[in-house]
């Protein structure tokens, strides 16, 4: 007798078990489909998961979760691609505005140095230079797309590195203020010893300056 009561007592905790376990998984299935068709997609596959946890392997929470993945991949998918088209836009809006910008500055000269502000600081850069610097003098008769700065004998003097040092440091200067003169959107320095016209530093392709 007391054998017979245990096993029903098994048999009792086991059925109680397996309605538990089907209710919850039911709740969960149910909350699942809920969220899925509110489009909460991520909390419909936290409940698949869950109902899963339930029942292992469940072909239908299986289907049903393979499903709201599927629209969560595809959702994301469509974002990514929104989010790209969206930067792109971004970029040809900058470049257009930028185009403008460039086209605006050329034809109100690029100029915010004038003449005589340009012609004062050439002559400022000559008399500090030590009797080095002569003349700052564009290529050709107003073609300032090179730029000539002409350097006497007393350049030589120093060593090769001050000889760089020297053209790193106005090369760039030159640069800067006859393209803020409005002489040329862009010029290229070159130093020429004033004797011969010969170069004596010019610019390299990598950036910085050479001794010939």
């Amino acid at each position: 007798m007391k054998k017979v009561f245990i096993s029903v007592f098994i048999l009792f905790c086991a059925l109680a078990l397996v309605a538990c376990t089907s209710s919850e998984y039911k709740k969960h299935m149910q909350q699942g489909r809920e969220f899925a068709k509110d489009y909460q997609l991520e909390k419909a596959a936290s409940a698949f998961n869950k109902a899963l946890k339930e029942k292992p392997n469940d072909e239908q929470a299986l289907t049903e979760l393979k499903e709201v993945e599927e629209r969560l991949e595809k959702i994301k998918l469509e974002e990514l691609i929104k989010a790209q088209e969206a930067e792109e836009k971004k970029k040809e809006a900058q470049k257009k505005t930028k185009s403008k910008e460039n086209n605006e500055s050329s034809e109100n000269g690029s100029q915010d140095l004038t003449d005589e502000e340009f012609d004062s600081w050439v002559n400022d850069l000559i008399e500090t230079g030590d009797g080095i610097i002569t003349s700052v003098e564009p290529s050709m008769e107003d073609d300032w797309e090179v730029t000539n700065v002409y350097v006497s004998s007393d350049f030589f003097i120093p060593s090769v590195d001050q000889q760089l040092a020297m053209v790193e440091s106005v090369g760039p200067a030159v640069q800067e203020m006859v393209e803020r003169s409005g002489k040329s959107p862009y010029t290229g320095v070159v130093f020429r010893y004033e004797k011969d016209d010969r170069i004596v530093a010019e610019p390299k392709l990598t950036g910085g300056y050479k001794i010939k």
